[in-house]
Protein backbone atom coordinates (compact mmCIF):
# COMPACT_ATOMS: atom_id res chain seq x y z
CA UNK A 1 0.00 0.00 0.00
CA UNK A 2 2.72 2.29 0.67
CA UNK A 3 3.98 1.80 -2.71
CA UNK A 4 0.47 3.97 -4.15
CA UNK A 5 1.42 6.76 -2.47
CA UNK A 6 5.02 6.49 -3.02
CA UNK A 7 3.61 6.95 -6.29
CA UNK A 8 1.62 10.13 -5.79
CA UNK A 9 4.54 11.50 -3.76
CA UNK A 10 6.48 11.32 -6.94
CA UNK A 11 3.90 12.69 -9.35
CA UNK A 12 2.97 15.08 -6.91
CA UNK A 13 7.22 16.62 -6.25
CA UNK A 14 7.93 16.72 -10.03
CA UNK A 15 5.28 19.12 -10.79
CA UNK A 16 5.90 21.19 -7.99
CA UNK A 17 7.86 24.11 -10.19
CA UNK A 18 6.02 23.73 -13.45
CA UNK A 19 2.61 24.39 -11.30
CA UNK A 20 3.92 27.75 -10.55
CA UNK A 21 3.27 28.80 -13.72
CA UNK A 22 3.34 26.19 -17.13
CA UNK A 23 4.41 28.83 -19.26
CA UNK A 24 6.67 30.24 -16.52
CA UNK A 25 9.29 32.58 -16.62
CA UNK A 26 11.22 34.51 -14.20
CA UNK A 27 10.46 37.89 -16.14
CA UNK A 28 6.66 37.37 -15.32
CA UNK A 29 4.91 39.42 -12.10
CA UNK A 30 4.19 37.26 -8.99
CA UNK A 31 1.32 35.68 -8.35
CA UNK A 32 -0.74 32.86 -6.75
CA UNK A 33 -2.01 29.24 -7.48
CA UNK A 34 -3.82 26.66 -6.67
CA UNK A 35 -3.73 22.87 -7.74
CA UNK A 36 -6.67 20.26 -7.53
CA UNK A 37 -6.13 16.81 -8.10
CA UNK A 38 -7.84 13.45 -8.39
CA UNK A 39 -6.74 10.01 -9.04
CA UNK A 40 -7.83 6.15 -9.23
CA UNK A 41 -5.38 3.36 -8.17
CA UNK A 42 -5.92 -0.54 -9.11
CA UNK A 43 -3.44 -3.42 -8.30
CA UNK A 44 -3.95 -6.48 -10.11
CA UNK A 45 -1.89 -8.40 -8.21
CA UNK A 46 -4.77 -10.97 -6.74
CA UNK A 47 -3.26 -9.59 -3.25
CA UNK A 48 -4.35 -6.70 -2.76
CA UNK A 49 -7.18 -4.60 -4.09
CA UNK A 50 -6.66 -0.35 -3.97
CA UNK A 51 -10.10 1.48 -4.77
CA UNK A 52 -10.01 5.11 -3.41
CA UNK A 53 -10.11 7.93 -5.74
CA UNK A 54 -7.08 10.12 -3.70
CA UNK A 55 -7.07 13.66 -4.04
CA UNK A 56 -4.67 16.62 -3.26
CA UNK A 57 -5.11 20.51 -3.25
CA UNK A 58 -2.05 23.05 -3.27
CA UNK A 59 -2.00 26.46 -2.94
CA UNK A 60 1.29 28.38 -3.55
CA UNK A 61 2.47 31.80 -3.78
CA UNK A 62 5.42 33.21 -5.15
CA UNK A 63 7.66 35.22 -2.62
CA UNK A 64 10.92 35.50 -5.46
CA UNK A 65 11.36 37.16 -8.48
CA UNK A 66 13.77 38.55 -10.40
CA UNK A 67 15.07 38.92 -13.77
CA UNK A 68 16.39 35.58 -13.71
CA UNK A 69 15.16 33.77 -10.72
CA UNK A 70 11.31 32.79 -9.73
CA UNK A 71 10.71 31.12 -6.18
CA UNK A 72 8.04 30.75 -4.07
CA UNK A 73 6.46 28.26 -1.39
CA UNK A 74 3.62 25.73 -1.28
CA UNK A 75 1.35 23.75 1.26
CA UNK A 76 -1.46 21.22 0.60
CA UNK A 77 -2.84 17.99 1.30
CA UNK A 78 -3.86 15.11 0.17
CA UNK A 79 -6.38 12.88 1.12
CA UNK A 80 -8.35 9.31 0.50
CA UNK A 81 -11.18 7.36 2.22
CA UNK A 82 -11.91 3.30 1.84
CA UNK A 83 -14.87 2.88 -0.71
CA UNK A 84 -15.00 -0.64 -0.48
CA UNK A 85 -14.27 -3.23 2.55
CA UNK A 86 -11.37 -4.35 0.70
CA UNK A 87 -10.04 -1.05 0.29
CA UNK A 88 -10.30 -0.15 4.48
CA UNK A 89 -7.33 2.96 4.61
CA UNK A 90 -7.79 6.40 5.72
CA UNK A 91 -4.80 8.40 4.12
CA UNK A 92 -3.50 11.99 4.43
CA UNK A 93 -0.44 13.17 3.83
CA UNK A 94 0.47 17.24 4.74
CA UNK A 95 2.79 18.86 2.98
CA UNK A 96 4.95 21.73 2.73
CA UNK A 97 7.71 22.84 -0.13
CA UNK A 98 9.70 25.39 -1.40
CA UNK A 99 10.68 26.00 -5.20
CA UNK A 100 12.98 27.68 -6.98
CA UNK A 101 13.34 28.56 -10.71
CA UNK A 102 16.13 30.04 -13.32
CA UNK A 103 15.86 30.77 -16.30
CA UNK A 104 19.64 30.04 -17.78
CA UNK A 105 18.55 31.69 -20.97
CA UNK A 106 15.33 31.42 -23.59
CA UNK A 107 15.40 28.14 -23.98
CA UNK A 108 16.57 26.82 -20.78
CA UNK A 109 15.07 26.90 -17.32
CA UNK A 110 16.26 24.90 -14.09
CA UNK A 111 13.67 23.50 -11.18
CA UNK A 112 13.82 22.60 -7.71
CA UNK A 113 11.93 21.99 -5.31
CA UNK A 114 12.61 20.65 -1.76
CA UNK A 115 10.15 19.64 1.64
CA UNK A 116 8.50 17.36 3.56
CA UNK A 117 4.80 15.42 3.95
CA UNK A 118 4.03 13.55 6.82
CA UNK A 119 1.80 10.59 6.04
CA UNK A 120 -0.89 9.36 8.45
CA UNK A 121 -2.45 6.25 7.44
CA UNK A 122 -5.27 4.58 9.30
CA UNK A 123 -6.58 1.14 8.70
CA UNK A 124 -9.91 -0.49 10.16
CA UNK A 125 -9.63 -4.45 8.65
CA UNK A 126 -11.74 -7.53 9.75
CA UNK A 127 -9.26 -10.34 11.06
CA UNK A 128 -10.53 -12.73 8.29
CA UNK A 129 -7.76 -10.78 6.12
CA UNK A 130 -5.38 -9.26 8.80
CA UNK A 131 -4.38 -11.76 11.52
CA UNK A 132 -5.99 -10.59 15.14
CA UNK A 133 -6.89 -11.56 18.89
CA UNK A 134 -9.43 -8.94 19.34
CA UNK A 135 -12.59 -10.81 21.29
CA UNK A 136 -14.04 -8.58 18.09
CA UNK A 137 -12.25 -9.69 16.07
CA UNK A 138 -11.48 -6.94 14.37
CA UNK A 139 -7.70 -5.45 14.14
CA UNK A 140 -7.29 -2.03 13.96
CA UNK A 141 -4.28 -0.48 13.54
CA UNK A 142 -1.99 3.36 12.29
CA UNK A 143 0.93 4.47 10.28
CA UNK A 144 2.57 7.60 10.66
CA UNK A 145 6.09 8.62 9.31
CA UNK A 146 7.64 11.62 8.18
CA UNK A 147 8.74 11.91 4.21
CA UNK A 148 11.58 14.37 2.84
CA UNK A 149 12.19 15.02 -0.38
CA UNK A 150 14.02 16.92 -2.87
CA UNK A 151 13.92 17.17 -6.61
CA UNK A 152 15.35 18.97 -9.70
CA UNK A 153 14.30 19.57 -13.43
CA UNK A 154 16.34 20.77 -16.55
CA UNK A 155 13.53 22.04 -19.03
CA UNK A 156 14.38 23.20 -22.77
CA UNK A 157 11.66 24.52 -24.87
CA UNK A 158 11.21 25.34 -28.72
CA UNK A 159 8.95 27.52 -30.29
CA UNK A 160 8.30 27.78 -34.13
CA UNK A 161 5.22 29.77 -35.18
CA UNK A 162 2.56 28.43 -33.14
CA UNK A 163 3.89 25.20 -31.81
CA UNK A 164 6.29 24.90 -28.73
CA UNK A 165 8.25 21.65 -27.97
CA UNK A 166 9.76 20.90 -24.85
CA UNK A 167 12.30 18.27 -23.01
CA UNK A 168 12.89 17.51 -19.47
CA UNK A 169 15.36 15.41 -17.27
CA UNK A 170 14.55 15.41 -14.02
CA UNK A 171 15.29 13.67 -10.65
CA UNK A 172 13.53 12.77 -7.21
CA UNK A 173 15.48 11.76 -3.70
CA UNK A 174 12.56 10.93 -0.94
CA UNK A 175 13.50 9.81 2.80
CA UNK A 176 11.13 8.19 4.76
CA UNK A 177 10.98 6.78 7.87
CA UNK A 178 7.83 5.24 10.49
CA UNK A 179 5.88 3.32 12.59
CA UNK A 180 3.03 1.29 12.56
CA UNK A 181 1.53 0.17 15.98
CA UNK A 182 -1.03 -2.29 15.92
CA UNK A 183 -4.13 -2.58 18.61
CA UNK A 184 -6.09 -5.60 19.09
CA UNK A 185 -8.51 -5.43 21.77
CA UNK A 186 -7.00 -3.59 25.01
CA UNK A 187 -3.32 -3.94 24.17
CA UNK A 188 -1.04 -1.54 21.52
CA UNK A 189 1.77 -3.29 20.60
CA UNK A 190 4.58 -1.17 17.66
CA UNK A 191 5.62 -4.07 14.99
CA UNK A 192 6.39 -2.74 12.09
CA UNK A 193 8.95 -0.29 11.45
CA UNK A 194 10.25 1.22 8.19
CA UNK A 195 12.89 2.66 6.66
CA UNK A 196 13.45 4.15 2.96
CA UNK A 197 15.71 5.62 0.19
CA UNK A 198 14.10 5.90 -2.84
CA UNK A 199 15.55 8.12 -5.70
CA UNK A 200 13.69 8.69 -9.26
CA UNK A 201 15.10 9.46 -13.21
CA UNK A 202 12.20 11.21 -15.15
CA UNK A 203 12.48 12.53 -18.53
CA UNK A 204 9.91 13.24 -21.17
CA UNK A 205 8.83 15.22 -23.87
CA UNK A 206 5.88 17.41 -25.28
CA UNK A 207 4.01 19.18 -27.70
CA UNK A 208 1.85 21.95 -28.02
CA UNK A 209 0.05 24.84 -30.36
CA UNK A 210 -1.57 27.92 -29.70
CA UNK A 211 -5.15 29.08 -30.58
CA UNK A 212 -5.74 32.49 -30.39
CA UNK A 213 -3.16 33.47 -28.18
CA UNK A 214 -5.49 32.23 -25.19
CA UNK A 215 -5.80 28.37 -25.88
CA UNK A 216 -2.94 25.77 -25.79
CA UNK A 217 -3.71 21.71 -26.37
CA UNK A 218 -0.93 19.82 -25.60
CA UNK A 219 -0.12 16.34 -25.06
CA UNK A 220 3.32 14.85 -23.43
CA UNK A 221 5.20 11.90 -22.67
CA UNK A 222 7.07 10.97 -19.74
CA UNK A 223 9.54 7.81 -19.04
CA UNK A 224 9.80 7.00 -15.20
CA UNK A 225 12.82 4.85 -13.79
CA UNK A 226 13.69 3.72 -10.30
CA UNK A 227 17.37 4.25 -9.75
CA UNK A 228 17.67 3.33 -6.14
CA UNK A 229 15.64 1.48 -3.95
CA UNK A 230 17.32 1.12 0.26
CA UNK A 231 14.61 -0.34 2.27
CA UNK A 232 14.55 -1.49 5.88
CA UNK A 233 11.33 -3.55 6.75
CA UNK A 234 10.62 -5.28 9.98
CA UNK A 235 7.44 -6.81 7.57
CA UNK A 236 7.76 -7.74 4.37
CA UNK A 237 6.19 -5.54 1.38
CA UNK A 238 4.28 -7.37 -0.83
CA UNK A 239 5.16 -4.46 -3.79
CA UNK A 240 8.87 -3.83 -3.61
CA UNK A 241 9.78 -5.09 -6.90
CA UNK A 242 7.97 -2.18 -9.36
CA UNK A 243 10.96 -0.21 -11.04
CA UNK A 244 9.93 1.66 -14.11
CA UNK A 245 6.58 3.27 -15.82
CA UNK A 246 5.41 5.71 -18.46
CA UNK A 247 3.02 8.13 -18.57
CA UNK A 248 0.60 9.81 -21.33
CA UNK A 249 -0.50 13.18 -20.58
CA UNK A 250 -2.97 15.70 -22.68
CA UNK A 251 -4.12 18.72 -21.48
CA UNK A 252 -5.46 22.23 -22.26
CA UNK A 253 -4.25 25.55 -20.97
CA UNK A 254 -6.23 29.15 -21.11
CA UNK A 255 -4.84 32.42 -20.91
CA UNK A 256 -7.00 35.10 -19.71
CA UNK A 257 -6.03 39.08 -20.02
CA UNK A 258 -6.76 39.96 -15.95
CA UNK A 259 -3.91 38.00 -15.25
CA UNK A 260 -5.91 34.45 -14.73
CA UNK A 261 -4.46 31.36 -16.03
CA UNK A 262 -5.56 27.92 -16.01
CA UNK A 263 -4.60 24.50 -17.06
CA UNK A 264 -6.68 21.19 -17.04
CA UNK A 265 -4.29 17.84 -17.68
CA UNK A 266 -5.25 14.27 -17.98
CA UNK A 267 -2.74 11.53 -16.81
CA UNK A 268 -2.24 7.73 -17.49
CA UNK A 269 0.33 5.93 -15.90
CA UNK A 270 1.09 1.82 -17.79
CA UNK A 271 3.57 -0.61 -17.75
CA UNK A 272 4.42 -0.48 -13.83
CA UNK A 273 4.13 -3.62 -12.31
CA UNK A 274 0.30 -4.57 -10.23
CA UNK A 275 -0.35 -1.00 -10.33
CA UNK A 276 -2.46 0.97 -12.97
CA UNK A 277 -2.57 5.19 -12.03
CA UNK A 278 -4.41 7.64 -13.90
CA UNK A 279 -5.22 11.40 -12.76
CA UNK A 280 -6.68 14.65 -13.42
CA UNK A 281 -5.08 17.59 -12.53
CA UNK A 282 -6.73 21.57 -12.49
CA UNK A 283 -4.23 24.78 -11.67
CA UNK A 284 -5.20 28.53 -11.27
CA UNK A 285 -2.72 31.08 -11.43
CA UNK A 286 -3.28 34.88 -10.49
CA UNK A 287 -0.55 37.27 -11.66
CA UNK A 288 0.19 39.77 -9.64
Amino acid sequence: MNKIFTLFLIGLILALPAQADDNWSPRHSQGFWTNLDWATTGDGSGSFSYGPFPGNSLTGVDVLGTENFSGGVTTGQYYADPLAYDDPYTTRHNLIAGYLNYLINDNLALDVAAGRTNPDIYNNQFSQEFISTSIFGHDINSFDSQRLFVSGSLNSSLTLNRFSMGARIGYLATQNNGTEPATNGNSSTSYYDQTSNFQKLRTGVDLSYLFRSSLEPYVAFDYLKDVSQQKTYSASDPLQNINDEYQLSAGLRYFLKNGFSSNLQFNVNKEREEIDFSSLTFLLRLEL
